[in-house]
């Protein structure tokens, strides 16, 4: 369940990737003794994509539903992309989509970037 320990603990943490699939692959490598891990795809149109990750069991699959998944897909359903930078949708994720109390934005692969 705890993700697998390196032999070197002075190495520095990996940046997160700007290529979700990527990001998905360093998850289950760090995650993969996790019989629990959930990662639920969703696809947002014009080839944008997001990832929902979470342990089962210590998260709520209604919560996560209502205050997470239903959320971005209602906000982003009728979205032009193409117009739009990632940087701008981040940044709107964070402030209005998310009815969650603490969004917080990570760069580097530490214990909370995966939790």
């Amino acid at each position: 369940m705890y993700p697998k320990q390196k032999e070197d603990s002075n190495r520095k943490p990996k940046t997160i990737s700007y290529n979700i699939q990527t990001n998905l692959e360093q998850v289950k490598e760090e995650l993969q003794s996790c019989s629990d891990l959930v990662i639920r795809e969703l696809d947002l149109g014009n080839f944008k994509k997001a990832a929902l990750v979470h342990i089962q069991g210590i998260s709520d699959r209604d919560s996560i539903s209502d205050n997470v998944v239903n959320p971005l897909l209602e906000k982003f359903k009728n979205t032009n992309f193409d117009k739009t930078s990632d940087s701008v949708l981040l940044d709107e994720l964070k402030r209005n989509t998310f009815t969650v109390s603490q969004v917080k934005t990570e760069t580097k692969w530490t214990v909370a970037a995966i939790l």
